[in-house]
């Protein structure tokens, strides 16, 4: 009941993604399969929005409950701009899991967040918010993590998606994603057409198009 609430709020819709014990097996792990893949740029994004929309539905039963809590305050000028612009419940589920109060979460206090059983990808977004490799998640890191974008290419395709359902546009360039989002680093033009070496971001290196397939080296392009 609580989940169909919040999906209502958020103007989300719930569906059952399958039956059985969660998680849900994937195409390429099936059911039994214990084995954990390595999580892409994608599903890293995909998890942090399903982890806002918890905070904001742990949040509200707060409210309700009125058990709430305050934010910690920040302390330093990039803690207080980040805070400004933090989403509500992520920074109310800091200042929750933050029970030392020093803005930053150790292993233990994100422990707390117990998902493993449910998100194979849990451990993995935990560590890729931690950019200053430290060991702990310092507030604005918590934050920023949660401003995750998607990968470039990704987001690319995804534009050209709502374009061609909009406005049914024609003849646009179909970029080449890896398997984490970012741009391959050989693009080409459909049918036979120009060639060119990319950087992840899609940026096209100079003196690098012509027909045929260039060589893309690791090493091309890169300072």
């Amino acid at each position: 009941c609580k989940l169909e609430q919040q999906a209502c709020l958020a103007s989300k819709q719930l569906t059952v993604r399958c039956e059985g014990q969660c998680p849900c097996p994937t195409p390429h792990s099936p059911a039994g399969d214990s084995k954990q893949e390595l999580c892409t740029g994608q599903d890293l994004a995909d998890l942090g929005d399903r982890l806002r929309d918890w905070f904001q539905l742990l949040r509200e039963n707060a409210k309700q409950n009125g058990s709430g809590g305050l934010p910690a305050s920040p302390t330093t000028a990039l803690e207080r701009s980040v805070a400004a612009t933090c989403k509500e419940a992520v920074g109310w589920m800091f200042a929750r899991l933050d029970t030392s109060g020093d803005l930053f979460l150790e292993a233990a206090e994100l422990a707390a967040i117990n998902l493993d059983k449910y998100e194979v990808c849990i451990r993995a977004f935990f560590n890729s918010c931690d950019t200053s490799k430290d060991g702990r998640v310092s507030a604005p890191e918590w934050c920023f993590c949660f401003w995750r974008e998607k990968p470039p290419c990704l987001r690319e395709l995804e534009k050209i998606q709502i374009q061609e359902a909009t406005k049914k546009k024609l003849g646009t360039f179909i970029p080449s994603c890896d398997e984490d989002g970012y741009y391959r680093r050989a693009q080409c033009e459909p049918g036979g057409g120009e060639c060119w070496c990319v950087d992840q971001h899609g940026a096209e290196l100079t003196g690098t198009r012509g027909h045929g397939s260039p060589d893309c080296g690791e090493s091309c392009g890169q300072s």
